[in-house]
């Protein structure tokens, strides 16, 4: 299987209140809109150690209708904002659980 298609073992990711609270206001990250739907893509390759790996920016301009422009633009600011940090490892960021962390499970 190829390692962006490879099934992930999470089944939930939760976000903290206050960092949903400062994506919220927005005030001090300046997003757009481009900029919060690759953020949701981001999150939806997100993995159990709060990593993201990242197909080419072209396939993902093609799979969320953004353009490459756009994305790495994105990037750029979701790193400015501290929402995301890259990683060792190519084409992989590290999300920043103080916004979102990953759960295997919730048990009640």
């Amino acid at each position: 299987m190829s390692k962006y298609k490879r099934k992930l073992n999470i089944k939930w990711f939760a976000t903290t209140k206050l960092g949903i609270e400062e994506l919220a206001k927005n005030t001090d990250f300046s997003l757009t809109s481009s900029d919060f739907r690759l953020l949701f893509y981001l999150l939806s390759k997100i993995d159990e150690d709060n990593l993201a790996t990242l197909p080419k920016q072209k396939d993902i301009s093609t799979e969320i209708n953004i353009s490459v422009r756009k994305i790495s633009e994105g990037l750029r600011r979701l790193h400015e904002a501290k929402i995301i940090v890259k990683s060792g490892k190519p084409k992989t960021y590290f999300i920043n659980p103080a916004f979102v962390f990953t759960l295997e499970e919730l048990k009640f």
